[in-house]
């Protein structure tokens, strides 16, 4: 797990994940079903650090991106990686790829 600061935008998204029948409160079902199975949790941490690499807010995430955000002296690992994580070879890492990446690291 990590450590992360939330924007009021990024904590909302989480609530919302977590508020499973939308009626803008967690209730203690939602809550004992997200510390249980954090699921909920864990794709809205996925997502928090997916929009950090997502600058441009496109949806998905590009080699150039990566690069704003790393900068220069690795770019061949991050072109390596970004091979890796671009399963359809489109040239941008789409959320679900992303996701599947980050669930086979665990």
């Amino acid at each position: 797990s990590f450590n992360v600061l939330l924007s009021r935008e990024e904590l909302a998204n989480t609530l919302r994940m977590i508020d499973t029948n939308n009626n803008q409160l967690i209730d203690l079902d939602e809550f004992v079903a997200a510390a249980i199975n954090p699921v909920h949790l864990r794709e809205a941490e996925l997502k928090v650090a997916f929009d950090h690499f997502d600058t441009h807010r496109t949806g998905g995430i590009t080699l150039e991106q990566l690069r704003l955000v790393y900068g220069d002296e690795s770019f061949e690992e991050l072109e390596e990686e970004f091979e890796r994580l671009d399963l359809n070879s489109d040239g941008v890492i789409s959320f679900e790829e992303f996701v599947e990446h980050m669930k086979s690291k665990h």
